[in-house]
């Protein structure tokens, strides 16, 4: 009776603080305190519940281990050995790029060459389809102000695109990563200087967050968001699990990690004193397993994303919406985009394509299905239109070399439902990418800290990069606290 009273009140308290966390991230308050206020809403009720259940853990934060899945990681491990070496390898060339061959000894050659290849392709197909894939299923993502960068090009392709390859190919997308939250932590601190010498107060709300929480159901779709976030799991900790009994290293445990209610984590939990014994070829080779994980369940993902999208273009919704207009033009904001001087618009690529046909500074008929308005164009031809698809979501430009093709995440009537396998296949291709990115990162309690400390041995140089690092991502976060 004892042991039902106990489960009793943890099942109460854990529907009390579901109720009281999403009420406070509705409540319209500041943004530090509902932090805080959420912050207990599930670190207090989860103290509790923790008590009651005796599970391992404190301040709200619960390890929930199990040894189930332990066997199945050993058979994968002595199954396919060449192949786990491989994936190791692969992670840490696509982490580091040509780096990785200095910082670390033993890769294969041809995983070696071949990842390098795939980051070229990438740097053209997959990476310029994150963002956008990203605003179309995550809510209430802050952007600053954007420049053009682009300047000279050649054969068609911008010196910053040029920039990027060569970082690319050098440092992989952990190099690119740093050197992106560095700039953008730098940008922040600009911001908050003008702000506090009053020579810039604007700066301060255009200034860009660099990182963002993700929570199903607030700020990610819930049903679909906890899907991806299985996947996520599930695959990085199953890998760092594998690549152990690859080298031998004994599994403890494995399980989950909950702040209250709310999953947060998962670990595979091997034998710290062996696997801190072991060389350091196994070391790096466990470590690195997750994110490399996460790296190729993310292309995976863009794959069938992209095969998704190309399977329902007959049944996708790529009307214009016009969701916002210029100062002096009088079309009404919410009218769907019929035609543009006679030329039909069934999706934005007819627009990109009747825009060509206009000249600037001339009177451009523009046919909505709120009426027939007449706009003069300015000296780049534009019309003074701001669009998103139908859905409200922005479109998504697939930057393939055979041309442009425009997909929106709406369907029309009858085919809502593909909305569902869009955004999980979204969320598992960008929020795999994104986490495996941020995981090789040199910041405390990530595998990349100790992964970077495998090449890099002065513990003094070690300390400043994880220092100069984690204080760069804790201050892309500041910017939530004024948007």
């Amino acid at each position: 009776m004892q042991k039902y009273l106990r489960y009793s009140l943890a099942a109460v308290l854990a529907v009390l603080s579901a109720i009281l966390f999403f009420a406070i991230l509705n409540y319209p308050a500041n943004g530090v305190l509902k932090f805080f206020a959420a912050v207990g809403a599930l670190g207090l009720p989860g103290g509790a519940i923790q008590k009651l259940l005796k599970i391992e853990g404190e301040w709200g934060l619960m390890l929930v281990r199990t040894t189930n899945g332990l066997k199945l990681m050993e058979r994968l491990a002595k199954r396919h050995p060449k192949f786990w070496r491989a994936f190791a390898d692969f992670g840490l060339v696509f982490g580091f790029g040509a780096l990785s061959a200095y910082m670390y000894k033993g890769i294969d050659r041809r995983v070696y060459f071949g990842t390098l290849a795939l980051l070229l392709v990438s740097t053209f197909l997959m990476l310029p389809l994150i963002l956008p894939v990203a605003f179309s299923v995550i809510s209430g993502l802050a952007t600053g102000t954007a420049t053009s960068a682009s300047g000279r090009t050649y054969a068609g392709i911008s010196v910053l695109q040029i920039a990027f390859t060569l970082l690319l190919l050098v440092g992989g997308v952990t190099i690119a990563g740093i050197l992106s939250i560095l700039a953008n932590s730098a940008a922040i601190l600009a911001a908050i200087i003008s702000f506090i010498g009053n020579t810039g107060g604007g700066a301060l709300q255009r200034a860009a967050p660099g990182a963002t929480a993700l929570i199903p159901g607030q700020n990610i779709p819930l049903f679909e968001g906890l899907i991806a976030l299985i996947v996520i799991l599930v695959v990085h900790e199953g890998a760092h699990g594998i690549l152990a009994r690859l080298h031998k290293i004994k599994l403890k445990s494995a399980g989950v990690v909950l702040f209250g209610i709310l999953p947060v984590g998962a670990f595979v939990d091997p034998d710290e004193k062996t696997l801190q014994k072991s060389a350091s070829l196994k070391q790096r080779d466990v470590l690195v397993a997750g994110s490399t994980a996460n790296f190729a369940t993310s292309i995976a993902a863009f794959l069938l994303l992209i095969a998704f999208i190309y399977a329902t273009a007959p049944v996708q919704d790529n009307r214009v919406f016009i969701s916002g207009v210029a100062d002096g033009v009088n079309i009404p904001t919410g009218a769907i985009l019929q035609k543009v001087n006679g030329v039909q618009i069934n999706s934005i690529y007819d627009l990109v394509k009747a825009k060509d046909k206009i000249a600037p500074l001339s009177a451009v008929v523009v046919e909505t299905d709120k009426g027939t308005y007449s706009v003069k164009t300015n000296d780049n031809s534009a019309i003074g239109i701001f669009l998103t698809s139908v859905s409200g979501r922005p479109f998504l430009p697939l930057p393939f070399a055979w041309g442009l093709y425009v997909y929106s995440n709406s369907f029309v009537a009858g085919y809502g439902w593909l909305s569902f396998i869009y955004t999980v296949l979204a969320l598992i291709f960008v929020l795999n990418f994104l986490i495996g990115s941020v995981n090789m990162m040199p910041i405390p309690v990530f595998d990349g800290q100790r992964l970077i400390s495998l090449a890099v041995p002065h513990k003094l140089a070690m300390r400043i990069i994880t220092y100069a690092v984690a204080a760069a991502f804790i201050i892309n976060l500041l910017p939530w606290l004024w948007h």
